[in-house]
């Protein structure tokens, strides 16, 4: 089963994705997303799992948030995931929505391949 799987387990580095969120196609422009700073850490024991970005404000400096999120499993290839809260600096903010799934369509050691409840695809590389 892919999604109880240790393959699963560990950091991964998003390569490539159409997700127009993730590479904040859909904020203001004085927000940048670094291409190559989007990870993401899961453990398939707890269900559990962070995704770490980091996003420049104004070309000017970077910061990093953190999104906690919870995973349910759907075997054989799908986890739901619940987007639990966003961390950013000393703040959390408790998510109110954020509720959707990915498909593992494809993993092994070092590269992961995933398609959203939206439609996108997310590849992603062992760090």
């Amino acid at each position: 089963e892919t999604i109880s799987s240790e393959l699963l387990d560990g950091s991964w580095n998003l390569k490539y994705t159409t997700s127009k969120v993730i590479l904040g196609k859909n904020l203001p422009g004085v927000f940048q997303y670094v291409r190559g700073s989007n990870r993401q850490i899961l453990n398939t024991k707890d269900l559990t799992g962070v995704n770490k970005v980091k996003t420049k404000f104004a070309g000017l400096f970077e910061f990093e948030y953190i999104i906690q999120l919870s995973l349910t499993a759907r075997p054989p290839q799908r986890a739901l995931v619940k987007f639990e809260n966003v961390k950013l600096g000393p703040f959390t903010f408790n998510l109110i929505f954020g509720v959707g799934y990915i498909d593992v369509t494809y993993i092994d050691d070092d590269l992961r391949i995933t398609r959203g409840s939206e439609g996108n695809v997310f590849i992603l590389v062992r760090e």
